[in-house]
């Protein structure tokens, strides 16, 4: 057991390396490998104590890594096994935040403590946290009012500018959501002053929104030019699904001000990159269809459930929509009557309206009728995942199993193919869900892997079914560069041999620390351009450590002079730059002169050299002596003496360079009037 403990501690090491690091990939395997590993029996009470701990504590990190990569709800699920009184407040406010991410409301409530006091159970910061989630899930529950008194209850306490702006954005969308009369002063004037200043587009919408259902068109269309006219400089383009949203709105408003030349124009311009088509319009006669907004759609549903559609004012094309959320709406409310109704109304794609059907169709208890449905229009996958849902495993199986192999598969639905790709994964799925991890793992087989790359599940499923030594086989096939996998690998050598593991991992560290300082020191690296012409764009577009000066002091710094040759590299010597042996040219022009090639030579011994120029010159007082004049040294007036008759000479002689004349009583520079 001494090797055991010590692969523990290692790995413990390990675990909090990858946690300080926050590299969420290594600490979900590292914890994975701690918790599913062998475990030492404990040899008294307070070591029992401490292995419960231990575990809690590993539940609770591999849950928080798992909820940074993605996976809330297997997050969710490791936070659960944390014992109660191993909770902290972070844990349960990181458990209530996943609910209601994953919309199990009722679960996130019973996570959030009730609100409290000044000095109460938890301090004034905490407290702000917990205010904030508990008006999120109260929005999205239709609690209007009560949300946007809490946010306006912390607006009165907040410093930060950019929470200040996202809490008047909540606060605008749930008074938009009730259709609550318009007044913009008093707060409301504060906080549109706020957004103004913050340059939010999001909360300039939703003022918009607001003032567009009350009838104020003239206001509504210029906060929705100033949204747009920030979202396109933020976004950087216009096809993006927020721009389109303010677009749509836009369209909405002008039709009903009479300019359909205008509101057709915004349309077309929506239609010529396909904008998503869940995108509806407020409609100022009709206060139901802010609903449908996708920034109030949280808010409230029933108001589209409770209107007919004989009283719809709008265009056939927003009408489709609207019969397409109406069917959804039905459906997630369970009212399938009215989504059945809808679905036959709607002019939509046979596919969709055949699904609407089904769901409709199976929430009433008719499973076989919408079954028969999907098949009808070559629907199996659907109709499998209808069977999954009521739990009939096997049912969902044989209806996957019966399609035919393909010789080359796709995720077309015209195109059925058992080794579809997400055939096989949702067989895969099955099959795990079973227990039969072998038929998992020859179902994956089946999937092309240049289509789609399914290492790390297959990795996974080998390691779950506690074949390690076909797992290392695996991976040895070729060299890894997935970081996850080289995770699995080390789980599956700390099975087969703990002490081989325990020399890798050290070396595992290192290597991936250095991988990722060499991707870091090669981002936006220094290339040279092709041409000429490609100069400034090739440059401008890298940040690399050749590239802190911004283009245009690049361009105005830039002369013809420097391509590196002698000259330069002894100007700039004596401007005191201490440059390179050897520095990179800073001109790519095809008639630039070659660099001159005595920049090789030692400093001493190149042609600018002024020791050089000395000693050729027998110039008194040189920096340097030879063997033979070593120790002799001129006394003060002999050198006064030459450096008077250099300086007469070099008023009447020709020169070859200037002399460096300098004030006061430090020595001068002699001419070099005196060379040949």
């Amino acid at each position: 057991m001494d090797a055991e403990t010590s692969r523990q501690a290692e790995t413990l090491r390990a675990l909090e390396r990858a946690l300080v690091r926050t590299e969420h990939d290594k600490v979900l395997a590292l914890s994975s490998q701690l918790l599913e590993g062998p475990v030492t029996q404990p040899s008294s009470s307070d070591r029992s104590e401490e292995a419960a701990l231990l575990r809690a504590r590993l539940f609770q990190v591999r849950g928080t890594a798992r909820a940074n990569l993605g996976q809330t709800e297997a997050a969710v699920a490791d936070l659960e096994q944390v014992p109660e009184v191993f909770r902290d407040e972070s844990l349960r406010f990181l458990l209530a935040y996943l609910y209601y991410q994953i919309r199990n409301l009722s679960a996130a409530k019973q996570h959030i403590p009730q609100e409290t006091a000044e000095g109460a159970e938890f301090p004034s910061t905490s407290r702000r946290s917990w205010d904030l989630l508990r008006a999120q899930v109260a929005y999205v529950e239709g609690k209007l009012d009560q949300a946007a008194n809490t946010w306006l209850r912390l607006l009165s306490s907040s410093v930060d500018h950019a929470e200040t702006g996202a809490l008047w954005t909540n606060w605008f969308a749930a008074q938009s959501s009730k259709s609550a009369p318009v007044d913009l002063s008093g707060d409301a004037s504060q906080g549109l002053g706020v957004l103004r200043d913050a340059q939010l587009y999001e909360g300039l919408f939703n003022v918009a929104l607001w003032c567009s259902l009350r009838g104020d068109a003239d206001t509504a269309t210029d906060l929705l030019e100033d949204a747009r006219r920030v979202a396109v400089s933020e976004l950087g383009t216009e096809q993006h699904v927020d721009v389109a949203r303010i677009d749509v709105q836009r369209g909405c408003l002008l039709q009903h001000q009479g300019q359909e030349l205008a509101a057709q124009a915004v349309y077309a311009q929506l239609a010529t990159w396909q904008a998503p088509r869940a995108i509806v319009p407020v409609d100022g006669t009709t206060d139901w269809v802010r609903a449908f907004n996708l920034s109030v759609i949280e808010g409230c549903l029933d108001a589209l459930l409770d209107s007919e559609p004989s009283t719809w004012t709008v265009t056939d094309a927003q009408r489709q929509i609207l019969y397409w959320d109406r069917a959804l709406v039905a459906i997630q409310r369970k009212q399938p009557r009215i989504a059945l109704d809808a679905a036959e109304a709607a002019f939509m794609h046979r596919n969709d309206a055949a699904m609407l059907k089904a769901c409709a169709l199976d929430s009433l208890g008719r499973h076989e009728d919408a079954e028969q449905l999907l098949l009808a229009h070559h629907l199996v996958m659907p109709a499998a995942q209808l069977r999954y849902q009521r739990g009939d495993l096997t049912g969902a199986l044989a209806l996957l199993e019966q399609l035919p192999i393909l010789d080359s598969p796709t995720n077309s639905g015209t195109v059925l193919g058992r080794n579809q790709p997400a055939n096989v994964l949702f067989r895969v799925s099955v099959y795990r869900r079973q227990g039969q991890l072998q038929r998992a793992l020859e179902a994956l087989q089946e999937i092309d892997h240049r289509k789609l790359s399914t290492r790390r599940l297959y990795v996974e499923i080998l390691l779950e079914n506690k074949q390690y030594n076909d797992a290392l086989d695996y991976l040895a096939k070729d060299a890894i560069s997935d970081c996850v996998l080289e995770s699995y690998r080390l789980i599956a050598l700390s099975y087969i041999d703990p002490l081989a593991a325990e020399q890798v991992l050290p070396k595992h560290i290192e290597e991936r620390i250095a991988r990722e300082a060499s991707i870091r020191s090669h981002q936006g690296g220094w290339r040279a351009p092709t041409s000429e012409s490609t100069f400034g764009t090739l440059r401008s577009n890298q940040q690399g450590p050749y590239d802190t000066e911004p283009a245009a002091a690049r361009a105005a710094s830039a002369r013809p002079s420097d391509a590196g040759n002698a000259e330069t590299v002894a100007s700039r010597r004596r401007r005191g730059h201490r440059k390179s042996r050897n520095p990179l040219p800073q001109s790519f022009r095809a008639d630039a002169p070659p660099p001159d090639p005595s920049r090789w030579l030692p400093r001493h011994q190149r042609p600018g050299s002024r020791r050089k120029a000395r000693r050729q010159a027998g110039a008194p007082g040189s920096a340097t002596t030879d063997r033979a004049t070593q120790g002799k040294i001129e006394t003060a007036t002999e050198l006064d003496a030459q450096i008077r008759a250099a300086s007469a000479a070099a008023k009447v002689l020709p020169m070859k360079g200037a002399a460096t004349k300098l004030a006061g009583k430090r020595r001068v520079r002699p001419s070099r009037a005196g060379r040949s």
